[in-house]
């Protein structure tokens, strides 16, 4: 009795919090509505999001005066790594200390990093990360400049492209890569890759989930009309006088990364409402050039009512103009958002555990035939 007692003890001591700990522990409580952390508790585990994880930096950067970025949540997700990275300076400087830290998941091949959208930041959806994590290692830590206090964002989508491959380089500074991104963040994405592969580093894939390249074909005032009657018939007659409002009131999209399902999300911070305006003129100015690597697109093709009136989507989401070596386009009866946010349109997710899948055969396969040759030699 008396040895399990001082082994209990021994426990609680270890579990007791530094002073340094205490500060962020005492974050993360009201954050996730968990009363008690302890010191090898992870942010993610705990249920932390991507929202979370904004309104986390933002709080860390009003009581410690440190601009904490995402790519140091992802990479000190524990409660007493995220301490030691707010006292060190040299943590939050980008000195080169995360490298291959922050990656989630296992398995052979490329890592497969995650390009932020409109939003300026997002973690893979967890029924994505189900799927990848099975295959290959996996990282959501990158950010988009200004969403740090002070920082001001990028209005050029190749100048956004060009600071996001520096974050590559801190966690993965060599090696081939995979990259996907959904939305606006496929635009970047895209040109993320385009980059890398005129600075000769090798890339696995670009998957672009439901990304459009261009406004679309511009419709007749009849064909609107047969839209706008289809689109009327199609709804429950409940809801037809509601879809008749919002056409008049010219409540439809603006912009082509527009989505109904975000409608009530507002930007958590002023720094983020700034990135958001500053990624609509980066989008809308892009002019991507050819590509000779891997692009796979996964279209939705089912449409809001908000959007697409005035243009007419295009079969391959206007990237079948641009000269790629090669590319691959998989279309899914779902819309735009069940394609990246959960819950994710389950024949998207299990084409995509066949793609990655198809893809690690193929390395396993290069890499045997890679130690053949050496053993020949």
């Amino acid at each position: 009795r008396g040895a399990l007692s001082g082994s209990t003890a021994a426990e609680a001591d270890s579990e007791a919090l530094t002073e340094l700990e205490l500060r962020p522990a005492s974050i993360w409580s009201r954050l996730l509505s968990v009363p008690v952390i302890r010191r090898h508790d992870d942010f993610f585990a705990l249920g932390g999001h991507s929202l979370l994880a904004l309104r986390l930096i933002s709080l860390v950067e009003k009581e410690f005066h440190k601009s904490l970025t995402l790519k140091h949540l992802v990479t000190h997700p524990t409660l007493a790594l995220q301490a030691e990275c707010l006292a060190s300076a040299g943590a939050l400087s980008g000195n080169g200390t995360a490298v291959n830290r922050g990656f989630r998941g296992e398995g052979s091949g490329a890592p497969l990093f995650l390009i932020p959208g409109l939003y300026g930041f997002e973690f893979l959806a967890t029924e994505l990360a189900d799927v990848v994590k099975r295959h290959r290692r996996y990282f959501d830590g990158l950010q988009h400049r200004g969403l740090s206090p002070g920082s001001i964002p990028f209005t050029r989508v190749e100048d956004l492209a060009q600071d996001l491959i520096r974050q590559i380089n801190e966690v993965y500074p060599h090696g081939p890569v995979a990259l996907m991104g959904s939305s606006y963040g496929g635009l970047v994405a895209y040109e993320v890759g385009c980059q890398l592969a005129a600075a000769g580093r090798p890339v696995e894939f670009v998957l672009l989930l439901d990304t459009i390249l261009g406004v679309g074909r511009r419709r007749s005032l009849a064909e609107m009309a047969w839209v706008i009657g289809k689109r009327f018939c199609q709804r429950p007659a409940g809801k037809r006088l509601e879809y008749l409002r919002m056409l008049f009131s010219n409540k439809f999209a603006p912009g082509l990364w527009y989505d109904p399902e975000e409608e009530g999300r507002r930007p958590e911070t002023p720094e983020q409402a700034a990135v958001i305006q500053a990624n609509y003129r980066a989008g809308f100015s892009y002019r991507p050039r050819g590509y000779r690597g891997r692009v796979i697109l996964f279209k939705a093709t089912r449409v809001y009512d908000h959007v697409f009136l005035r243009y007419a989507p295009e079969s391959a989401n206007g990237w079948d103009a641009l000269p790629i070596g090669e590319f691959q386009v998989e279309s899914f009866d779902c819309l735009h958002h069940e394609l990246f946010q959960n819950p994710v349109f389950p024949p998207a997710r299990r084409h995509l555990d066949q793609l990655l899948q198809a893809a690690e055969f193929h390395h396993r396969g290069a890499e045997t035939r890679r130690g053949a040759l050496t053993a020949d030699h």
